[in-house]
């Protein structure tokens, strides 16, 4: 495991700890988010344990694009991605959640930008098919998020708790 997934892991854990419970999503944002954390994990999990193709298709890449590439690919292996993702879902009360979203789109069209910009070549029936579907639906839900209506989140102060009557 590499210093990077590690502080990704443990960035990811501590977030996930300084949550209180004061801090409520409406549902729809809680959905959306739940949705983009499961459509990075699920595509993480076919990666990791499938060995027949279903999880996209590669562009023939060379030199420093096929570096890059193989680090993507051993984020995604470490469950890089899954932690952005869930990052994104702990702070999907505050502006910065959208920086997720956009680093999740990173994953999502490496592969069609770098074959365009690289003499690769692919094999797939069309460009489309070097988009890592999974990552861009879930970055693209994760934009939209910041978009729907919501209140509070890390670093506001929680909601007052509805009056208690005294026990004797």
């Amino acid at each position: 495991m590499t210093c990077r997934s590690l502080a990704c892991y443990a960035l990811a854990t501590v977030l996930l700890l300084r949550t209180r419970p004061g801090h409520r999503l409406p549902r729809a944002r809680a959905a959306v988010w739940s949705l983009v954390v499961l459509l990075v994990l699920g595509r993480a999990l076919a990666r990791n344990y499938s060995s027949d193709g279903i999880v996209g298709r590669w562009a023939r890449l060379q030199g420093t694009w096929a570096q890059i590439q193989i680090d993507l690919d051993l984020a995604e292996a470490l469950y890089g991605w899954v932690c952005v993702a869930a990052v994104g879902a702990v702070l999907a009360a505050h502006r910065s959640a959208s920086l997720a979203g956009l680093v999740l789109l990173v994953p999502a069209l490496f592969q069609p930008v770098a074959w365009l910009l690289s003499p690769a070549s692919h094999d797939c029936s069309s460009t489309l098919g070097l988009v890592a579907w999974p990552h861009l639906i879930a970055g693209a839900l994760a934009l939209l998020a910041a978009r729907l209506p919501g209140r509070g989140g890390p670093g506001t102060a929680p909601e007052p708790e509805p009056a208690q009557p005294h026990s004797p």
